[in-house]
């Protein structure tokens, strides 16, 4: 009998054997998985094989929206020539730039882009043969400098001869009259003395001065011939401008003298003649045929000089000679006086440094990569190639009530000057607390079609003196408001809001239903250390509208410091369409926040506000919505779902019809006013060796609601400064749905699948 046989321990191991094997198993996929994350630390740290996964909105460079807008504007042929020197650049800040250069060589058929070693031979040919054709199309214009400046000299030698004629001329008047005294015997002897004295010291001095004058004439006619002889290395030319503004300085300053000299022969001429001796009368019409004549033709000089073009062609001598610059070279333009005449080419110099950083030098002598600045050079040629559009600039008249003047230095605006200077923006001052008439560039601006934007930088009246300045720029402000002209108006706090008074800087808004809350800064709370405190910044991510304006700034950090709301009729609505207020007034919200129980209006602001920020962290008892004039939309009494679609607007856009324009007026209102100085707009980060702004939405908002205003809306786009930004975007409400919904099912549904395919597979 065959007994059968239990192959069971033969077929499965022991449970021993079994845990050592998938011990074995396991700590295999733990090494390999070690190693494989060790070998891809490596590699990350190699910079030859680095590479990078980017999440964000910016990818690697790429043109901006607005400076691709600007390439399908340029007028036609457009040249971008680099030129510099390899052996004196950084090779990591050329890579950097031939990108840049290869995306806009990409981004227009009618721009030519094209880079010059100027160390090489072959270069340096190629650079001095562009420079003779620049040179030459201004041939025709060089000829008409050359011949001022010569005309000026000859005038200029005019002025000396009669400078010094007057001076001897003087001399002998005085010698006359001196003999007219002394032979004089109606004053005693003693008077005659003095009298003597008086004309020898009067007759000497001013005899001194006409002669100091002409050494002065003539030095500066000396220094002129020296630089009409001496060429500009490259170009071929003289320093004509230089040449032209010394003679023009020097028969500026001798002009005033002749007309005094010419004045006071006149007057010795028709003097009575008992008053003058006919020996000085003589003498003053000698004086009279010498200096007329040549003060005609001095100030026919400078006329002549005010009256010529700027060569373009000697704006760029500087950056010509160091062989290293960067040029727009734009099509040629046919003159409007004679159809076959044509212009100079217009040229525009960039200086090498703002497209080919150095490499960085610590204090220690190590030397680091040169910073990331691909944004900068992008913006810097855009801003060059703004000159070879139809383009017309707008002025941007910042009008303010301080009690200075910013301009020309900008103290404390110069990130603002030069960021609207790069968008092709002009900025004038308007300091209307000191001058309440309006600048003449603005009329000239008007003339020449030129949108006028007014920037209005509001301030409380915290002095005597500070009251009559705003009282002055709120009569500006009524003016410009009844004109219809466009207006960004920067809203600041205010203690005259705050005692329940009119706040000065916004009444003129309330007739088309518009209030800044001025007087009740939207304050947030937060934790720090375990304590709560009360925050007056406000950073957003999200402007959570869908005006033109709020889509420039999505998912930019934007800080707005002290806060405004601004009501208008129907602010309560969930929705960030535009209203209609009123009868020809339009509203759109630009930036809102959400009504939550952390943020509230704050009425007792002004001890908070007269804090620095580490005095304000360690209150004991922060500001809070503790007091009937305070104001939270009624978060605290209200539960989540009720404060779903409930904001505060900080920034709205108001279109108003006016019977005197074609065009609407705009107003851009920002519950704010110091979110355009160089604390904002001027903070910089660097990240990834990417040097960038830290508040990338405060330079867009400047920079959209001025070409909103001046009624650019197509040019209503990001910036190159702003692009370089790395920036997860907002997600919406049902993004965010689907994702909560995918992170709770999804791992579920993965096991599921896993399990079914693994069931399908082993049949």
């Amino acid at each position: 009998m065959i007994v059968p046989t239990d192959n069971t321990n033969a077929s499965n191991p022991p449970v021993a054997s079994r845990r050592f094997a998938s011990s074995m198993r396991a700590l295999v996929v733990l090494f390999a998985s070690t190693m494989v994350a060790g070998m891809l630390l490596v590699l990350a740290h190699d910079p030859r094989a680095t590479g990078r996964f980017d999440l964000t909105s910016t990818r690697e460079h790429e043109l901006s929206p607005a400076t691709l807008a600007l390439l399908s504007e340029l007028r036609g042929p457009t040249r971008l020539v680099v030129a510099s020197s390899h052996a004196l650049t950084d090779p990591t800040s050329r890579r950097r730039l031939s990108d840049v250069l290869s995306t806009f060589a990409r981004g227009s058929e009618k721009l030519n882009v094209s880079e010059i070693d100027t160390s090489s031979v072959e270069g340096a040919e190629r650079f001095d043969q562009l420079l003779r054709e620049l040179a030459q199309s201004e041939s025709g214009l060089v000829d008409r400098h050359r011949a001022a400046v010569e005309s000026a000299l000859t005038a200029a030698e005019r002025v000396e001869s009669a400078l010094k004629f007057s001076a001897d001329a003087f001399d002998r008047s005085g010698t006359a009259l001196i003999a007219a005294i002394s032979a004089s015997e109606r004053i005693s002897a003693v008077d005659r003395t003095a009298a003597v004295d008086r004309v020898k010291s009067q007759t000497s001095q001013e005899s001194a001065q006409l002669r100091t004058m002409a050494d002065q004439v003539r030095a500066s006619t000396a220094q002129v011939r020296t630089l009409l002889g001496e060429n500009i290395p490259g170009l071929g030319i003289p320093k004509l401008d230089q040449a032209s503004t010394n003679v023009r300085a020097g028969l500026a300053s001798a002009l005033p003298t002749l007309t005094k000299v010419s004045d006071e022969a006149d007057r010795r001429i028709k003097a009575p003649g008992t008053e003058i001796p006919q020996a000085i009368r003589d003498i003053a019409r000698e004086l009279a045929d010498a200096v007329n004549p040549a003060r005609d033709a001095g100030a026919r000089a400078v006329a002549a000089l005010d009256a010529l073009p700027k060569l373009r062609v000697l704006t760029i001598a500087g950056a010509v000679q160091q062989s290293q610059v960067a040029l727009v070279i734009g099509p040629p333009t046919k003159s409007t006086t004679d159809a076959a005449a044509s212009q100079p080419l217009p040229v525009t110099a960039i200086p090498i440094d703002e497209l080919l950083p150095a490499p960085i030098t610590t204090p220690d002598g190590n030397v680091l990569t040169a910073p990331d600045l691909r944004w900068r050079a992008e913006d810097r040629i855009a801003a060059a190639l703004i000159a070879m559009t139809d383009r017309p600039r707008p002025l941007a008249v910042l009008t303010h009530a301080l009690p200075g003047r910013a301009a020309p230095a900008w103290t404390g605006l110069r990130s603002l000057a030069e960021l609207l200077a790069l968008r092709g923006i002009d900025l004038e001052e308007w300091p209307a607390g000191l001058d309440i008439n309006p600048p003449k560039s603005i009329e000239q601006a008007q003339r020449d079609k030129r949108p006028v934007v007014y920037i209005i930088l509001t301030q409380a009246a915290a002095s005597t003196a500070d009251a009559t300045r705003v009282g002055a720029l709120a009569k500006v402000l009524d003016t410009l408001f009844e004109a219809g002209e466009p207006m960004l108006l920067c809203a600041s706090l205010s203690s005259t809001k705050a005692a329940r008074a009119a706040d000065p800087m916004t009444s003129f808004l309330q007739p088309i239903g518009i209030e800044v809350e001025s007087g009740r800064p939207l304050l947030s709370s937060g934790i720090l250390g375990g304590r709560r405190i009360a925050l007056a910044d406000l950073d957003l991510a999200s402007p959570m509208s869908d005006h033109p304006i709020a889509l420039a700034l999505e998912a930019l950090p934007l800080r707005l410091q002290w806060p405004l709301v601004v009501r208008y009729p129907g602010d309560t609505v969930s929705n960030a369409s535009e209203i209609k207020t009123s009868e020809g007034v339009r509203v759109r919200p630009i930036i809102r926040v959400p009504v939550g129980p952390s943020r509230w209006l704050e009425s007792e602001w002004s001890t908070f506000a007269s804090m620095n920020e580490t005095q304000r962290q360690s209150m004991a008892r922060p500001p809070a919505y503790d007091s009937p004039s305070d104001d939270d939309a009624g978060a605290t009494r209200a539960g989540s779902n009720d404060l779903s679609g409930k904001f505060w607007t900080l920034a709205l856009a108001v279109e108003r019809t006016v019977k005197t324009r074609s065009q609407p007026q705009r107003i851009v209102v920002v519950g704010a006013n110091t979110w355009l100085l160089d604390t904002m707009l001027g903070a910089r980060v660097t990240v990834d060796k990417r040097e960038s702004p830290a508040l990338p939405g405060n330079v867009e908002l400047a920079a959209a609601s001025v070409n909103w205003l001046a009624g650019r809306d197509a040019l209503i786009r990001r910036g190159a400064e702003a692009s370089a930004q790395a920036t997860i975007p907002a997600l919406s409400d049902s993004q965010l749905s689907a994702l909560r919904w995918g992170l709770t099912l999804g791992p579920a549904l993965l096991v599921l699948i896993i399990g079914a395919a693994r069931r399908i597979a082993r049949g």
